[in-house]
């Protein structure tokens, strides 16, 4: 068993009341119906387990997030997680422990971020800031996105800097967007590699960020240049609130 594991399984029996009558009435009947052979109705038991808001149906919906299941079944966990109404600090912890366990699912990954956006408790910033380094369209707009709803005010110049890597990179590709054996080819004049996706992810993501910035500090660029000087200026200002 895994620390993850074990401190989930503490976590469950530490939250675990005699008196949460609706609680484990919800728990029983998730036992039997999670027994379906089919995803999609697990999928649907967990929806319906995630209806009843309770410490220890946050710690359950934990323990599948960071399972085997199917995707559509773990996806079905991160969702139901977002929608937790109490202890969201705690519940933020569940899902960004879901990150590393799902690192290999794009999807999954992405509905984490999502929940953590939905859920609001910005003690998620640093796990939805750290997913700015993907790579995946998916995963980068469902971090901005998160990013835009946690309104972090530190989360400012970590998205300048990903709209200047985005365009960096957007510049340095080429201009075919063919996939040439694993999404690389050579670059002109370089001796090196380019990521042939990299317009693709400027196209899809710069605006949402510009969005987002917008948003966080009414003020509107849409180059990251632009954004790292008006930093310069009036970053410090802008963290203090003056």
């Amino acid at each position: 068993m895994t620390t993850l594991a074990i401190l989930l399984s503490l976590w469950f029996q530490a939250a675990a009341k005699p008196d949460d009558t609706a609680a484990n009435e919800a728990l029983e009947k998730f036992k039997t119906d999670y027994k379906a052979k089919e995803s999609s109705a697990r999928a649907a038991a967990v929806a319906a387990l995630a209806a009843t808001q309770a410490d220890k149906i946050y710690v359950r919906l934990g323990q599948i997030l960071n399972s085997s299941d199917e995707k559509e079944v773990r996806i079905a966990a991160a969702k139901g997680l977002g929608g937790a109404t109490e202890d969201k600090k705690k519940v933020a912890s569940i899902l960004g422990s879901g990150i590393n366990a799902n690192a290999k699912d794009a999807a999954v990954e992405a509905a984490i971020l999502e929940a953590l956006g939905k859920l609001g408790d910005q003690s998620a910033s640093s796990t939805v800031e750290n997913s700015f380094k993907s790579k995946d369209v998916m995963i980068l707009k469902a971090a901005v996105e998160a990013a835009g709803e946690l309104k972090t005010k530190g989360s400012v110049p970590l998205l300048i800097d990903l709209m200047k890597r985005l365009e960096q990179a957007a510049t340095a590709a080429p201009t075919t967007g063919g996939n040439y054996g694993g999404g690389k080819v050579p670059s002109v004049g370089s001796g090196g590699v380019t990521d042939d996706q990299a317009k693709e992810r400027e196209r899809v993501i710069k605006p949402l960020i510009v969005k987002v910035l917008g948003n966080l500090t009414k003020v509107n660029y849409n180059l990251a240049k632009e954004w790292e000087d008006w930093w310069r200026s009036e970053g410090g200002k802008f963290m203090s609130g003056k």
